[in-house]
């Protein structure tokens, strides 16, 4: 899609903003977002390089601006390594910024809004000459505030080649302003905390553990590892939570969910209103390796868990999913958006929506069927004045965003 084509969303996206509080106060309390027309990131025309970009993080920093990461794989051998940021200025997007610092690779990034403004990015990146460019070697970090980038930071840096096998991570701010980040590393999951301007050593966590998963406040991390097999079963990768003490230090792995015969994937963790913690994440079914189920628990206090329910909508029912992300409104309502695959998994993906309720989970919504098939995840962030951002690329390979009120 060319930029002239997209100025008629541009406008759609003008005129429909005078009418946007009025229709989302008879919204009944239950419903589903109603999400604005989108409106084309024009500053990322271009911007990219690589076939398969895609976005890798979102958040809403202290003035309600989303700030989006965009992960290119600029040499077209497999692992990003470009990362371009942008940010919503007044009605428009600002000009696309490089924000990684070698030509290796970077990927797994995060971006986290702090309450002075400031918005932190961290992300797996490849420093060392002479070391193979596809694998990491550092965990960076860097501050956006008033408008610039500062001075990247070293996070920790990797022992020898082997010990940042996998680029997984996730971050969250606690109630003292402390930046947690939870990483990979050859010997499991391991937490380094930003507080006064520098990072402590990184403190391992486990022998085990993938693709992690912080609540907000960084009070509770979710994770997948080997549970039934280090306990005599068969191997798989199960769903562990584990609830921070008063002394900072982490409880014994609560098993959320074990099934021998099926694979975790992706865990998120979001905290309603009224304080319950949720959970959700992928499943496979038949001992698949792709997911295509999603799953759902939730405790009250990160320690005592429901068991685990299938949430899969018929809509997507056999279909591959991918990218679930939960959100939580201004009203403190739980939002679940996530990725379906075409059939077989070849085809290009489409965005949905659940919303729970008190009667459970609604029905599943598709996102912006108007733009049709899409080309890569999708990203949602909520600010701090409740509205909900979400940014994705069309299967014309342009990108958008789109916001819903509380």
């Amino acid at each position: 899609m060319t930029l002239a084509r997209s100025l008629p969303l541009l406008l759609l996206a003008a005129a429909a903003c005078g009418t946007a509080e009025a229709r989302d106060a008879a919204r009944p309390a239950d419903a589903l977002p109603a999400w604005s027309a989108p409106v084309p990131i024009t500053s990322l025309f271009g911007a990219t390089r690589g076939r398969d970009p895609r976005i890798a993080a979102l958040a809403v920093d202290a003035g309600g601006r989303p700030h989006a990461l965009v992960a290119d794989d600029a040499d077209g051998d497999g692992v990003a390594d470009v990362l371009l940021h942008a940010w919503m200025q007044g009605a428009d997007w600002s000009a696309a910024e490089r924000l990684d610092v070698s030509p290796g690779l970077s990927d797994g990034a995060r971006l986290v809004a702090d309450g002075a403004g400031g918005v932190h990015a961290v992300w797996y990146e490849h420093t060392r000459p002479g070391t193979p460019p596809r694998s990491a070697d550092a965990l960076l970090h860097r501050v956006w505030r008033g408008g610039a980038w500062g001075a990247p930071s070293v996070v920790r840096a990797a022992a020898d080649s082997l010990d940042m096998p996998l680029t997984h991570l996730d971050a969250a701010l606690d109630a003292r302003g402390r930046l947690h980040l939870v990483h990979e590393t050859a010997a499991g999951l391991a937490e380094s905390v930003w507080a006064h301007g520098r990072w402590g050593e990184a403190v391992p966590t486990g022998r085990d553990g993938a693709t992690p998963a912080l609540a907000p406040g960084a009070g509770v991390m979710a994770y997948v590892a080997g549970w039934a097999e280090a306990h005599g079963g068969r191997g798989s990768s199960d769903v562990l939570v584990r609830a921070r003490r008063a002394d900072g230090t982490w409880d014994e792995p609560v098993p959320v969910h074990v099934d021998p015969r099926e694979y975790s994937h992706l865990p998120q963790l979001a905290t309603a209103g009224d304080g319950t913690l949720h959970a959700v994440w992928l499943e496979t079914r038949g001992g698949e390796v792709t997911p295509r189920r999603l799953m759902h628990a939730r405790a009250a206090d990160g320690r005592r868990w429901s068991p685990a329910v299938e949430i899969t909508p018929p809509q997507t029912e056999g279909q591959i999913l991918y990218s679930p992300r939960l959100s939580v409104d201004g009203r403190g309502r739980v939002l679940l958006v996530f990725t379906r695959f075409g059939d077989g998994g070849v085809g290009r993906p489409t965005h949905w929506q659940m919303r729970l309720g008190a009667e459970g989970w609604s029905p599943a919504e598709r996102l912006f069927a108007a733009l049709g098939e899409s080309d890569s995840e999708i990203e949602t962030a909520r600010g701090a004045d409740g509205v909900l951002w979400a940014v994705f690329k069309s299967g014309d390979g342009v990108y958008y965003a789109a916001r819903a009120r509380p």
